[in-house]
């Protein structure tokens, strides 16, 4: 994926269709589903909605050429609070597969952003399958598992 000018969208072009819903539209959200805004627990949760919104990266940096997302796409949620507040998104290769054989294969990274700070986890392999395969089924979904780990290693730079 290249870098475009949408790499650098800014925390205030996210809006409602972004991670983080500004702290004005959470109030009305809270109020429109009944819920009393006075009370003190809805109070605590729009005062760190405002720090999250505050705190958002200025700058969502690019993506690595591997990810198959949107270019710049937003943070999915944060960690920790106050200083130690790290914004989260994930990078993805391959995009929860779902093969023939009822197993699901995935390929992404998490990044973490603290105070600009920028740090991207080495992407890894996941599969997810419950039951039993039949030989058939066990030879497709090793085809299968093996072109995942080629793209892996391609991605991480560690072709065999």
């Amino acid at each position: 994926m290249t870098t475009t000018d949408s790499d650098t969208a800014t925390s205030r072009d996210r809006g409602k269709s972004g991670a983080f819903m500004p702290a004005r539209d959470f109030m009305t959200a809270v109020r429109e589903l009944g819920i009393d805004p006075q009370d003190p627990r809805m109070l605590k949760l729009a005062e760190h909605q405002r720090f999250v919104e505050d705190h958002a990266p200025k700058v969502i940096p690019p993506c690595p050429a591997w990810c198959v997302q949107p270019a710049g796409h937003d943070y999915d949620g944060t960690d920790g609070s106050g200083e130690d507040l790290t914004f989260e998104r994930t990078h993805v290769a391959l995009d929860g597969e779902r093969l023939a054989i009822d197993a699901i294969l995935a390929i992404d990274a998490m990044e973490h952003n603290h105070h600009g700070t920028v740090a991207t986890e080495v992407p890894l392999l996941y599969v997810n399958h419950e039951g039993n395969f039949d030989a058939e089924q066990a030879r497709a979904f090793a085809a299968e598992l093996l072109s995942a780990a080629d793209l892996l290693a391609t991605i991480t730079g560690r072709a065999a």
